[in-house]
């Protein structure tokens, strides 16, 4: 009887240190498991930031050029007073060319009266040699 006590003995004892075994392999992976999840959280985070930050610099482009597209249609206008070529004759061409009056102050920076005396005075030379 005791030989077989001690077998049992034996199997159980065998049998719990294989339990432990396993309950510590699988503690073990539920750790790393836990640490994946803070990774992909902390990823996630970050992420986030980046994306944020990629927005606030796409705005941040926006704005650069759309002021850098009014600097070039003032840098047209100056150069366009500032050439040889006045910009009453600019106009004026323009009106011959089926130009509107909004397009010649858009385009000659006229004042809107410049631009409507320009655009009479071209359209009644326009009537008159035809």
């Amino acid at each position: 009887m005791t030989i077989a006590l001690f077998i049992v003995s034996l199997a159980a004892l065998a049998t719990a240190a294989v339990a432990i075994y396993q309950l510590t392999r699988v503690r073990r992976e539920l750790d790393a498991f836990r640490q994946t999840r803070v990774d992909l959280n902390a990823t996630r985070d970050d992420v986030s930031a980046l994306c944020s930050g990629a927005v606030g610099v796409g705005n941040r482009l926006n704005k650069l050029e759309q002021r850098l597209r009014s600097q070039n249609e003032r840098q047209d206008q100056l150069d366009l007073r500032t050439s040889g070529e006045r910009p009453y004759l600019q106009a004026g061409k323009l009106v011959h060319s089926g130009a509107s009056i909004d397009e010649l102050i858009n385009t000659c920076g006229l004042t809107r009266g410049e631009a409507e005396l320009i655009f009479m005075m071209n359209s009644a030379e326009s009537a008159g040699n035809a």
